[in-house]
């Protein structure tokens, strides 16, 4: 990854520092409870007789083909490049006749995208994709060319038959699949725990000298004097060695400074791993991974954490479950040859209707959402004449 951090350093980040690996744990928990389903695009009812719909559920139920891997299991794997690296990367593979039989994941740290002269990733039949194992170069993927579209803006489906995509779709090696892309970087995505690295860092090496306090002592900062007869050169020169032996040993660093008078130590701060440093440790991680810092914190009421819960439903997992969503709806239009067809959620029982109507409450309150945002996320027709979208504060 040509950034400002590598792959293998996201990844270091991501399985070091306790408190991220727990949000991102409990995020994949989240999402892969979650029951989905296959459905028309049109929202009419499904044939019944149509046997590429089982051919689709049974690929989505297991991606890879291997009966020990169920789409839980596949998509944490999936989730774990999208939450560190942002770089889920998915190998197509196809029967002779050209069928998708199976999704292999890819490690998207061996991935390299490509350019061409004007900046975009090349079209078929040029290579997109590098792929690079132990810094030598592995394999070339090409990616998809662009959607071949109607002039009211639809896809131009054999109307005779429409599961005819030959000339809607071209072939394609790579499902390289970032999340959070951005104008002066579009083929690199921004992940969560790049946006967390410097708060990581804090965060480990707060753990490490809270575990060195327990387990090496504890040596205060301090002001140590050295004897009258001591040099100012003298001095200087001692306190270059002490903290050329100090640095980078948190075994070890006391942070002495060494000024002229009898040898007293004065301590000047003691260090102490606060409950306050932590929350705040907690609500940051929490913060970028959209989960509730309600385990991490001081404890809230049930009505409060009820309403958290929910919000966190809504502000956090939908933006998830959205991007898997046009994951699998790519998959089911590109390689299944089914553009009629979608992959949907389950939402039956996803939130309480009346902390639902708490968290709803809440964000027209201060001034979040507008009532009409609230009306049409429940389904019902906004406000007409404006009424209704414009942001209020109670």
């Amino acid at each position: 990854k040509h950034t400002g951090y590598t792959h293998q350093q996201l990844q270091w980040l991501a399985d070091n520092f306790d408190l991220l690996r727990e949000c991102i744990e409990r995020r994949k928990d989240e999402i892969t409870t979650v029951r989905w389903d296959v459905a028309s695009v049109s929202g009419d009812p499904l044939d019944d007789d149509d046997p590429d719909v089982e051919r689709i559920k049974r690929l989505i139920s297991h991606p890879d083909g291997d009966p020990t891997h169920p789409w839980a299991i596949w998509t944490r794997a999936q989730l774990e490049d999208m939450f560190v690296g942002d770089c889920s990367t998915v190998e197509p593979r196809f029967a002779r006749d050209g069928t998708l039989i199976a999704l292999d994941i890819v490690s998207g740290a061996t991935i390299t995208p490509l350019i061409d002269a004007t900046g975009r990733k090349p079209q078929p039949p040029d290579p997109a994709y590098l792929q690079v194992i132990h810094g030598i170069p592995y394999r070339f993927f090409t990616q998809s060319g662009a959607l071949n579209l109607n002039p009211e803006g639809t896809q131009a489906i054999n109307p005779k038959n429409p599961k005819d995509t030959s000339a809607v779709f071209s072939t394609r090696d790579l499902i390289y699949f970032p999340r959070n892309t951005r104008p002066f970087s579009p083929i690199y995505g921004l992940s969560q725990v790049e946006q967390l690295v410097m708060t990581i860092a804090i965060g480990i090496k707060a753990e490490q000298r809270h575990y060195y306090f327990y387990t090496e002592g504890s040596i205060p900062e301090a002001l140590i004097g050295v004897p009258q007869t001591w040099t100012l050169k003298q001095i200087t020169s001692f306190q270059g060695y002490f903290d050329a032996m100090m640095n980078g040993n948190l075994k070890r660093r006391a942070g002495a400074i060494f000024v002229p008078g009898d040898m007293k130590n004065i301590a000047v701060k003691d260090y102490a791993f606060t409950k306050d440093m932590w929350e705040w440790l907690a609500r940051m991680c929490c913060a970028v991974m959209h989960v509730s810092p309600q385990p991490y914190s001081q404890m809230m009421n049930r009505a409060t954490s009820g309403t958290a819960q929910v919000m966190q439903i809504e502000e956090g997992l939908e933006p998830d479950k959205e991007w898997l969503e046009a994951f699998w709806n790519l998959v089911i239009s590109q390689y299944c040859g089914r553009p009629d067809l979608k992959f949907q959620w389950d939402e039956d029982d996803q939130v309480d209707v009346a902390e639902q109507a708490k968290a709803d409450d809440l964000s027209v309150r201060n001034g979040t959402k507008t009532m009409n945002q609230i009306r049409v996320n429940r389904g019902d027709e906004p406000y007409p004449n404006g009424v209704g979208d414009k942001p209020i504060i109670v």
